[in-house]
């Protein structure tokens, strides 16, 4: 069997026909891998969102319970300020009452202050005119 170019032919075709349907399954396969990694790739980078989002939800979660609580607190001391205002009103009627008693008896201490220096003023100057007069005599 000798082989001629009619005998090729077919062969060629053949051969060339197979290697044209091996090269478009290895470009299929190598652009499936490449979509397989771009979709692993993508589904890594859907992961990390959803983490990044659950991480998110936890803080502000926690900030929601904190403010909650800071809430309730504000609201203990608006509750506490209402209950001790009457007693600070009480207490400062009674502190300006004392503070009028201790006025009124300053004012009387100061007459008094003055009353007994006047009658020691006296005094001593009746003393000094009879001691005065003792000397001279």
């Amino acid at each position: 069997m000798s082989l001629t170019w009619d005998t090729l032919e077919p062969l060629t075709f053949i051969t060339s026909a197979i290697l044209s349907i091996i090269l478009f399954l290895v470009k299929g396969l190598r652009e499936k891998q490449e979509r397989t990694d771009e979709i692993k790739v993508q589904s890594a980078k859907l992961q990390a969102m959803i983490d990044n989002l659950d991480e998110l939800k936890s803080f502000v979660e926690s900030q929601r319970k904190r403010i909650e609580e800071e809430e309730i607190i504000v609201n203990q001391l608006k509750n506490e300020k209402e209950q001790l205002k009457p007693i600070v009103q009480a207490d400062k009627e009674v502190v300006n009452a004392i503070f009028s008693i201790q006025e009124n008896r300053q004012r009387k201490s100061v007459w008094i202050d003055r009353a007994i220096g006047f009658f020691i003023g006296i005094f001593s100057s009746i003393a000094a005119s009879y001691i005065f007069q003792y000397f001279q005599n």
